[in-house]
């Protein structure tokens, strides 16, 4: 309806480009009022808070505890040492701060084997969205869960 071009397309009559000034004028405080709702959303996402998207080839474990760069360094090189027989697992670190810079460089190092979230295990929505699972007859995880 309002468009900002060549002008070969416009409105040639008083009511038509007053109808239009209208439009626009509506159309952009419209807009304008959405921006703060917009940003907040934006905000409020948080970068490590979401879910785990598990793939169904691939066994995952889930690490929490004290992790520091220190730790999850050595655990990492023994983990995922190529003398083990079965590397083909995911390592999912659940810790309740955001990682420093230094543990942030060393976990995009390992970016196609290794996830981290935001959260704790004594959170059950937490727990959900790392894709911890119990049974509901016994206490056997389908996931493992390792402590630092």
């Amino acid at each position: 309806m309002s468009t900002v071009g060549y002008g070969d397309v416009y409105c040639e009559t008083v009511l038509g480009r007053t109808f239009l000034v209208f439009f626009l004028l509506v159309g952009l405080a419209v807009f304008a009022s959405w921006i703060p709702e917009i940003t907040e959303l934006a905000a409020q996402r948080n970068k490590y808070g979401g879910t785990y998207s598990k793939d169904i080839r691939r066994r995952h474990i889930v690490v929490c505890g004290h992790i520091t760069y220190e730790s999850v360094s050595h655990f990492l090189k023994d983990f995922l040492h190529e003398d083990r027989e079965d590397v083909d697992v995911e390592v999912v670190f659940l810790h309740r701060k955001e990682p420093d810079l230094e543990l942030e460089g060393l976990l995009k190092r390992h970016y196609t084997t290794v996830a981290f979230f935001q959260g704790t295990m004594m959170n059950a929505v937490d727990l959900e969205r790392v894709k911890i699972a119990f049974f509901t007859n016994s206490f056997e995880f389908l996931t493992w869960i390792f402590i630092l």
